[in-house]
């Protein structure tokens, strides 16, 4: 599991989520998630296949790559350039900004 916790840490670094993020996503707490990251928990398979669906990557390719590059689609894995690295932080950042707004709309409709 300490392989999973370490890749699922770099994936995630590389695309420029927080833990927060991720936690928020999957819908745990920000401490459950470090646990996880940290391999100090071994996750259900169900909580592998929702970290992997919201780094948008497949399961498989955290199990058994050898490398930590960033997936560019679910079928493959390959090194990130500089610009994917960007691009990833970029989306990552958007994503943040979609999920404020939307928090923001909800608390405005109530």
């Amino acid at each position: 599991m300490k392989d999973f916790a370490n890749r699922i840490r770099h994936i995630r670094q590389l695309k420029g989520y927080s833990q927060d993020y991720v936690s928020m996503k999957i819908g745990i707490s920000l401490s459950a998630y470090s646990k996880i990251e940290r391999g100090t928990t071994d996750p259900s398979l169900s909580r592998m296949l929702q970290i992997a669906d919201v780094l948008d990557i497949d399961l498989g390719q955290i199990q058994i790559s050898p490398t930590y590059g960033v997936p560019k689609s679910r079928d493959r894995v390959e090194e990130s350039t500089p610009q994917d690295i960007v691009l990833a932080r970029l989306q990552a950042e958007m994503e943040k900004l979609r999920a404020r707004v939307e928090q923001l709309e909800n608390k405005l409709s109530q």
